[in-house]
Parts: structure tokens; C-alpha cells; sequence
């Protein structure tokens, strides 16, 4: 890891302290958690699971751990999907 990303998730974590989770890091939920994605290391040769056989360039996270990776567009998608299924649950 290095220090740029060191510092991200430094800055990250802080957010998350300071709005109260500090179960940061230790568990992540789709149902109760904030999703957002992140860029992967360029050196990783996972490949995206929506089917186009594309690098996974992106990880989809909750609390500050990943919960699924893939491309950018497979990611947006999830984060979506799963943003709306929240929305349907409290409306």
C-alpha cells in the first residue's frame, strides 16, 4: 500500500470516526452502511465477474472493507442497485 492510499484511508477512517462508527473497518453491510467504490492496484489480475472479461478495476465498499470487485461500470451498477433497495425498504 502505499502512502497516497495510506493517507486515503487515514482520511477516511476519520470521517468515520467523527459521525460515530467506530466499528470502522471491522464489519461492512450492504443493508446498514454507506457503499462507495475505489480504484484497485493496477498490478491486480482479478477479472470483472458482470461478464465482460475486463481487468476488475474497482471495488465496491462498505464500512472500509470491499464487498465485491469489478469493473468500473459492474461496480456503479451494484452500488445502485443496492442503493435503491435501501430506499424501497425505508419508503
Amino acid at each position: 500500500m502505499t502512502e497516497a492510499e495510506k493517507e486515503r484511508m487515514r482520511q477516511i477512517e476519520e470521517i468515520y470516526r467523527r459521525n460515530g462508527t467506530d466499528s470502522f473497518g471491522q464489519w461492512g453491510s450492504v443493508d446498514h452502511h454507506t457503499l462507495y467504490t475505489e480504484p484497485v492496484e493496477p498490478r491486480s489480475r482479478r477479472r470483472c465477474c458482470c461478464g465482460c472479461k475486463r481487468r476488475a478495476t474497482h471495488r465496491g465498499m462498505a464500512n472500509g472493507l470491499a464487498m465485491m470487485a469489478g469493473c468500473e461500470w459492474s461496480v456503479a451498477k451494484w452500488i445502485r442497485d443496492n442503493h435503491h433497495k435501501e430506499d424501497s425498504k425505508h419508503g
